[in-house]
């Protein structure tokens, strides 16, 4: 086709979109470059070059946004360089939006590709394009799809993804605003995961639940991330009620992804015994025993993981082993044996066979419980399997397995064990093994202390015992993780505003004020209905309001995150020390938003006292979206006063 002339633009484009399309592996735990598309696809770019090929705008987009994934830019810089002043058979709005995508990658520097942005809207739009691009932009109908000839939010798009990877979060929030006025449900996952990995770990979530709202189908990585950064926070020493708050909104993670039509798996399931398992290290004061009726907050939390089991069991026997090991570990990690026994008994009920890492789990249970019998019994276990059958046609055993019969020795106190069966097994050894299994065992015994990461708290401080035993009984008790579920307001100011209070009539006059076109009708209450599939005028309208408050949070969100980043690292260079790069631990609790709308109403009282007050989070996001927040506030009858100082 190429020797005969025969190929379209179109043609040029379809080939590209392909081979963008199979280029990566994103099954893999990260993303792997196919090496036979990315030669085809050089080839492709040659042609293009030489004139072999028709040109297309969306074709060269396409080649952008590939070498952007990939390490080595260079490919797709250059391709950028020889097309950015050719015509627009070559080069369109959306071109330059992945071209800022792909130098912001390359390390071009934010004053560059603003320049960059400034110039395109230049080229491709015209005064109307720029208006309703800008922060402080008004729609003409907000209960209506903009028809705006010209707009591009791709090019958007590349900006606030540079904005954010140059760490300008007040800018990249404000494009994201603006994208969200535009288009209140975009199909931007590319944007939305951008957010969700670049981001501190309460920004991240409250973005998840918008999305997912969205219409946004999340992937395996992209929740997977999330879940996992939520199960540390969990796991790091703090108290009750910022653990289970945050157990919560890992259970929230999951059912709002089944909800936005992603696939629940064993590795979600697992991830949630993580959270779960973190709450076994603290003790209940006296008003949490008398809500949940128990002393021991394992009797408390057993609903929970006896419900995760049975999902597990449903994804079939080799998920819910997995996630019995999960259990044990962290059994023996706090020294729970009830823990442990509850974990051994699920194994035998359900017929299934212990493998090699159900062995090596209960014998690390043992030494660190100190039960030394049991101790022998998992080791005699683990070798007569080793011996008889083997795991994967080895029939030795592994250096594995004698480092957890050392650590285990060590807990309990009996690492003459240990030198005993190395002694007993050395023979069937090859010299090399043999020698680093002797150095080993030769090692001084373990603290016991080093291996378990935090130790039961004697008294614990919750704000609202009410509350967080009600979440934990709608966590044991509550809707199948299979259920979908999608939140229709996904931030505290608009939970706490939004059923009829003097503060949402206040919320809602500001919000009207400052997206109302003079020239239109009196705006009307939208109901707080939303759909991903069927958007009428209302519901429009109401998305875009939610919208509006959750940006209102995040940008708010965004400047405590960066205060907190500046005061860590001033810390570390007057101690002469690195900064912490997280901003994960501890994460914030007092600004978490519990997705059950009709549980936070309840508590409407108890919030009040303990998320920060309505009127200073509007006062600060209006003065970050650059209002005359003085003068607004005023106007609406809030009251003047801001919980961060101003810059």
């Amino acid at each position: 086709m190429v020797e005969s002339s025969l190929m379209t633009p179109q043609d040029t484009q379809t080939l590209v979109s392909s081979i963008r399309a199979h280029g990566f592996d994103h099954k893999a735990s990260k993303v792997e470059i196919n090496p036979p598309a990315q030669s085809f696809l050089l080839n492709v770019m040659s042609d293009l070059m030489h004139d072999k090929i028709p040109p297309h705008p969306l074709a060269s987009s396409n080649i952008l946004l590939y070498w952007t994934v990939c390490s080595d830019h260079t490919p797709g810089v250059e391709f950028w360089e020889q097309i950015r002043n050719r015509n627009s058979d070559w080069t369109n709005a959306r071109t330059y939006g992945a071209a800022i995508e792909l130098l912001a990658a390359h390390g071009k520097s934010l004053s560059y590709l603003e320049e960059l942005y400034g110039n395109a809207l230049k080229l491709f739009s015209g005064t109307s394009v720029e208006y309703h691009l800008s922060s402080h932009a008004i729609l003409p109908d907000r209960r209506a799809m903009p028809n705006i000839r010209g707009l591009s939010t791709s090019l958007l798009q590349g900006i606030i993804i540079a904005r954010l990877k140059r760490d300008d979060w007040r800018k990249a929030y404000l494009g994201l605003d603006t994208l969200l006025r535009l288009h209140p449900v975009p199909k931007t996952r590319v944007l939305f995961e951008t957010f969700l990995i670049g981001r501190p770990l309460l920004e991240s979530y409250k973005i998840f639940l918008m999305a997912c709202r969205s219409n946004y189908k999340p992937s395996r990585r992209a929740t997977m991330h999330l879940l996992a950064r939520m199960a540390k926070a969990c796991s790091s020493p703090q108290d009750l009620a910022t653990t289970m708050l945050g157990v919560l909104a890992m259970w929230c993670i999951v059912r709002v992804h089944v909800g936005a039509t992603g696939k629940l798996e064993p590795a979600h399931v697992s991830t949630l015994v993580d959270g779960v398992s973190s709450l076994l290290g603290h003790s209940l004061d006296a008003e949490m025993v008398e809500i949940l009726g128990t002393d021991d907050v394992f009797n408390a939390v057993l609903p929970v993981i006896s419900r995760l089991s049975h999902l597990a069991r449903s994804s079939g026997p080799h998920d819910h082993q997995h996630l019995l090991h999960h259990l044990i570990l962290d059994g023996a990690r706090l020294r729970r044996g009830d823990v442990v026994s509850e974990a051994r008994s699920q194994l035998s009920r359900h017929g299934l066979e212990p493998n090699a890492f159900t062995h090596r789990a209960l014998l690390l249970a043992a030494g660190n419980l100190g039960d030394f019998e049991r101790l022998q019994e998992c080791w005699i276990s683990l070798v007569a399997r080793r011996l008889s059958s083997g795991d994967k046609g080895d029939t030795e055993l592994e250096f594995s397995d004698w480092s957890i019969l050392h650590k285990a020795c060590s807990a309990v106190g009996r690492p003459d064990y240990a030198k005993a069966q190395f002694v007993q097994h050395s023979s069937r050894m090859n010299l090399k093994r043999r020698y680093s299994i002797a150095e080993l065992i030769a090692r001084d015994p373990v603290e016991s202390e080093e291996w378990d990461p935090f130790l039961p708290a004697n008294t614990v401080t919750i704000p609202s015992s009410t509350l967080l035993g009600s979440i934990l009984k709608h966590v044991g008790q509550g809707e199948e993780l299979r259920t979908p579920y999608l939140p229709a307001r996904t931030s505290i100011i608009g939970i706490l505003s939004g059923h009829g209070s003097d503060m949402g009539i206040k919320l809602r006059r500001l919000y009207d004020d400052l997206t109302t076109d003079p020239l239109a009708k009196e705006a009307t209450f939208p109901q707080d209905e939303f759909s991903a599939t069927e958007l009428n005028g209302d519901r429009l309208d109401a998305t875009r309001y939610q919208n509006w408050l959750l940006m209102s949070e995040l940008i708010v969100d965004a400047e405590k995150n960066s205060m907190e980043k500046e005061q860590r690292e001033t810390q570390a260079v007057a101690q002469d020390k690195s900064p912490s790069a997280s901003l994960d631990q501890p994460f914030v609790a007092e600004l978490f938003a519990p997705p059950d709308q009709e549980l936070l109403e309840a508590e409407a009282s108890n919030l009040q006292c303990q998320f920060p007050k309505v009127e200073a989070l509007v006062s600060d996001a209006l003065r970050l979206r650059g209002y005359d927040h003085k003068y607004l506030l005023e106007k609406h009858g809030f009251a003047s006063r801001t919980t961060t100082p101003a810059n």
